[in-house]
C-alpha cells in the first residue's frame, strides 16, 4: 500500500488515504453500532454444570441476567453477580453460538465432607471451606473435626486442614473415609471403612500422602496392621 501510494500524484494520493480513513470509521462505527444490536441479541441462554438442589433457581437467574445482553457483548461480570449469593457456584465460563445463543459453564464447589452444626445437624463443606448446604449431606462423604459456624463459610485452621487433606484422596480411597480426627499433637487421622488407620500430619502435600497410602493399600503390605502413616510419604510406615 505504502509503495502504491508514494507513485500516485499528490492530490490522489490524499484522496486514497481520507477514502481509505473514511472506511475504517465506517466500519468501526458499524462494529459498534453492531455489538449491541438485536441482530446478535441473546435469546437462547444454555446453562450446563449444576447439580445443587438450587440448580433451577440459578439456571433462572442466569438467563435473567443475560437478557438485554448480545453475543458481541457478554457481561460476564453480571452474570457473576446474578449468583454471587449461591455458595455452590464457584465461577462461570461463557461461550457464544453466533447469532443469538450463549452457553454458560458453571464451575461447582463440590462437597468433599461434612462439618457438625451447633444444633448437632451436619453440613457439607467444600474443600476451600465453603458451606454447601443446599447439596444433600451424603451419607458416603466424611467428617471431619469442627463446629460449622452460622455464616456462610468454616473459618478456624483446624477443619480448613482436615478438609484439604480430604480433598487430596484419589476418588477410590475418598469413598472409603469415614472420618477426619485430630489426635493430641494435631496430627490428622484418617479412619478408612475395613482398612488401617491413615495417620496423615498435617495437611501438606495431601496427594502425595494419599498416594503413598494408596501403593501400601494396594500391596497388602497394611493387611491386619493398625496404621499406615504416611506424614513423609517418601517413608511410609505400618504398624499396630
Amino acid at each position: 500500500m505504502r509503495r502504491l501510494l508514494s507513485v500516485l500524484p499528490p492530490r490522489l494520493r490524499r484522496a486514497v488515504l481520507v477514502s481509505t480513513l473514511l472506511a475504517a470509521l465506517l466500519a468501526a462505527g458499524y462494529l459498534l453500532w453492531l455489538r449491541d444490536s438485536s441482530l446478535v441479541g441473546v435469546e437462547k441462554t444454555t446453562v450446563t454444570g449444576l447439580t445443587t438442589r438450587d440448580a433451577d433457581e440459578i439456571r433462572a437467574e442466569l438467563r435473567s441476567a443475560a437478557q438485554g445482553m448480545t453475543t458481541l457483548n457478554v457481561d460476564a461480570e453480571a452474570l457473576e453477580r446474578a449468583v454471587v449469593s449461591y455458595p455452590a457456584v464457584a465461577g462461570i465460563d461463557t461461550s457464544v453460538d453466533l447469532p443469538h445463543g450463549l452457553e454458560v459453564e458453571v464451575a461447582e464447589r463440590r462437597p468433599v465432607a461434612t462439618v457438625a452444626r451447633p444444633d448437632g445437624s451436619d453440613v457439607p463443606a467444600a474443600a476451600d471451606g465453603t458451606l454447601l448446604p443446599d447439596f444433600e449431606a451424603d451419607a458416603s462423604l466424611p467428617h471431619v473435626p469442627g463446629d460449622a459456624p452460622e455464616g456462610d463459610a468454616v473459618s478456624d485452621d483446624a477443619t480448613l486442614a482436615a478438609l484439604a487433606a480430604v480433598d487430596g484422596a484419589p476418588a477410590d480411597l475418598a469413598r472409603r473415609i469415614e472420618a477426619v480426627e485430630r489426635r493430641d499433637g494435631g496430627e490428622l487421622v484418617a479412619v478408612l471403612e475395613d482398612g488401617p488407620l491413615v495417620v496423615l500430619g498435617d495437611s501438606s502435600r495431601a496427594e502425595a500422602k494419599w498416594s503413598a497410602a494408596a501403593a501400601v493399600l494396594a500391596q497388602g503390605d497394611a493387611a491386619g496392621a493398625g496404621y499406615v502413616d504416611v506424614s513423609l510419604p517418601e517413608r511410609p510406615a505400618v504398624g499396630g
